[in-house]
């Protein structure tokens, strides 16, 4: 399995995939399980629009790896821009948050709420300091 890492319309994707060659970007992304998320510098916030893992795929840590891989590269695009404090946004996949909002609090992530101030809704938020 390899884990590959893909710049496609403005966005980030990191996706597992048993056959890399043989199939377009689109079908890579259904064979075992992805992360889609865009990094947004100006504003310090990276937003996740997407974690998917096959049926065949749920329940084997997939997930939890996507995210872990995520946080690395984001961390290291962060800190190479100089930034020492950021977000992560989980956009709202509240539909989804029933059945997995566990993995993600265990990741750090906390519920938020929108205001005139506040940079999300009804998603999840983390908040990642860099240690200079």
């Amino acid at each position: 399995m390899k884990t590959i890492f893909k710049e496609y319309n403005g966005e980030t994707f990191i996706y597992l995939n048993h056959d890399y060659t043989s199939q377009t970007f689109p079908e890579a992304l259904q064979n075992i399980a992805y992360i889609q998320f865009t990094i947004d510098i100006e504003d310090k916030e990276v937003n996740v629009s997407y974690i998917y893992v096959d049926e065949k795929y749920r329940g084997l840590g997939y997930s939890e790896y996507l995210i872990q891989t995520m946080f690395k590269y984001v961390y290291d695009e962060m800190k190479n821009e100089g930034i020492n404090q950021y977000n992560i946004l989980l956009d709202d996949m509240s539909d989804r948050f029933g059945m997995e909002n566990n993995l993600y609090l265990k990741m750090g992530f906390e519920y938020c709420e929108r205001d005139e101030n506040g940079p999300c809704g009804p998603e999840m938020i983390l908040t990642i300091v860099i240690d200079k």
